[in-house]
């Protein structure tokens, strides 16, 4: 409560309209982490709750929503997992309980933090980039950065020009927001033409044929 009031004042404003749990807490039982969030709410500080990172702890994804309506409290209205061409892991399990429930999804590493632009073919790593930068680990860690996607980038690059397609990191995430379950993409941009042509993506609507051929 005291972080979220500290941020409140910094942000110069009542209330936010969406809270999320960062990760499930291995040391706090998940029911207290719930009644904090319907406290924060039913306080009027949030407006809306939501978790990121639960689709790689099931079940408590839906274990979470089962003891949020069993108890009459707002129930998560958003899930921000980890979704690109490169890593589907949620379509199997995740996407479909979203769908079902009523989740919006709020993707993060919508380009496999960069792979998919293909700046990374053939081994390279630009000045500039992620693999040069303090977070290079974050490219490791969660296995973006391999052999077998800078390859596969490589590919699909090439199946985009061959199409006649806007550049890769264009149809990459044009390929996430054609999923009627994403509500939003986070994006990460470091400069003005970064962020201009990754918005672009909005207007860019791939046919079905196209979408499987990706």
């Amino acid at each position: 409560f005291d972080a979220l009031d500290q941020s409140l004042r910094r942000l110069g404003t009542d209330y936010v309209d969406l809270y999320q749990a960062h990760a499930p807490d291995k040391d706090t039982p998940i029911e207290e982490t719930l009644r904090a969030f319907e406290d924060l709410v039913r306080s009027g500080r949030v407006r809306y709750v939501g978790y990121s990172n639960f689709d790689h702890h099931p079940p408590l994804d839906r274990r979470v929503i089962a003891i949020q309506k069993s108890r009459g409290w707002d129930t998560m209205v958003s899930s921000q997992p980890r979704f690109s061409l490169l890593d589907r892991h949620i379509e199997k399990d995740h996407l479909p309980f979203c769908r079902r429930a009523g989740l919006g999804l709020i993707v993060y590493s919508p380009l496999a933090q960069g792979v998919l632009t293909n700046k990374y073919a053939g081994g390279a790593k630009p000045e500039g980039s992620r693999a040069t930068s303090k977070f290079a680990h974050f490219l490791t860690a969660e296995k973006a950065l391999t052999p077998e996607n800078v390859a596969a980038a490589e590919r699909f690059a090439a199946w985009v020009a061959a199409n006649g397609l806007p550049g890769p990191a264009r149809v990459a995430l044009a390929w996430v927001l054609r999923h009627a379950e994403v509500s939003s993409a986070i994006i990460g941009a470091t400069s003005i033409a970064q962020l201009e042509e990754n918005a672009k993506a909005v207007d860019l609507k791939l046919d079905a044929a196209q979408a499987r051929g990706a």
